[in-house]
């Protein structure tokens, strides 16, 4: 965990749109391990919420690095 901690604040402070994309590639994660039509252990609201954050902020993170 702590090794992740630190590539992440190299990444923020160096590469931000490296952070943003890898975000924005998390929407994949969601999207496996919470597959539509599939029953899951998460809230049945969970998946959409989840979703849509990670695209918010994947972008914001974009977004605010190309400043």
């Amino acid at each position: 965990m702590g090794l992740f901690g630190l590539l992440a604040g190299f990444g923020v402070a160096r590469y931000p749109w490296l952070v943003g994309g890898g975000w924005l590639l998390h929407v994949l994660w969601d999207a496996l391990v919470h597959p539509l039509g599939v029953a899951s252990y998460a809230p049945e609201g969970y998946r959409f919420v989840c979703l849509g954050f990670d695209v918010l902020v994947g972008v914001k993170i974009l977004l605010d690095s190309r400043e």
